[in-house]
């Protein structure tokens, strides 16, 4: 339903059908300094690494608007690092508008770090599966919310500080850790989730 947006911090790779072809990714950096930014992607966008990749969406000051679909948003797959910084005392909306799908928010797959960090102000977070600090297939995802009274939604509880053993890599590399991690530093919040299918930690 999107394109491959591969903008707005975005740092990425060839990953060719074979070895010979591959080619490692570079460096991609957008920088806002304030105001109210609207931003909107498809996939793959806002702060998102692929193969090798780094990608990097530092935003300051300013009530901001994040909209788009699938790796984005401080994500990031294949070797990849993706970061999305918002600073500054604006209230920020991430998903208000278009419904996210997957690996977002902070969330790194296949041994990827994702990174979302948002310094102040009462955010609006609308999430899906493996997102808010996920990590799939022995991947980093960290999610760091450090002040505001922040509302948080999610149709599943398949993400939100999960650390995801992929039935994708589980045969191949065992020994390998996932880590999810999500951090709301303070102020009155909101939790929408459904019921957990997973077991409570003792």
């Amino acid at each position: 339903g999107a394109n491959d947006s591969f903008c707005q911090g975005a740092g990425f790779g060839r990953r060719g059908q074979v070895k010979a072809d591959h080619q490692s990714g570079g460096v991609g950096i957008l920088r806002d300094l304030g105001g109210d930014d609207k931003y909107v992607a498809g996939v793959f966008a806002q702060g998102t690494g692929y193969w090798q990749g780094t990608g990097l969406l530092a935003d300051g000051d300013g009530s901001d608007t994040y909209d788009a679909f699938y790796y984005v948003q401080g994500a990031a797959a294949h070797y990849a690092l993706g970061v999305l910084s918002d600073d500054g005392e604006g209230d920020d909306v991430f998903n208000g508008t278009l419904p996210v799908a997957y690996v977002h928010l902070g969330s790194g797959h296949d041994f990827s770090v994702g990174l979302l960090i948002n310094e102040k102000g009462n955010d609006t977070y609308s999430a899906n599966g493996l997102g808010l600090g996920a990590s799939n297939c022995n991947g980093i995802g960290i999610f760091v919310d450090n002040a505001g009274d922040d509302d948080y939604a999610s149709p599943t509880d398949y993400g939100a500080g999960m650390g995801n053993v992929s039935t994708e890599c589980i045969n191949t590399r065992p020994n390998a850790i996932n880590i999810g991690i999500m951090i709301d530093g303070g102020g009155d919040d909101s939790y929408t989730f459904p019921e957990s299918t997973f077991a409570m930690p003792a």
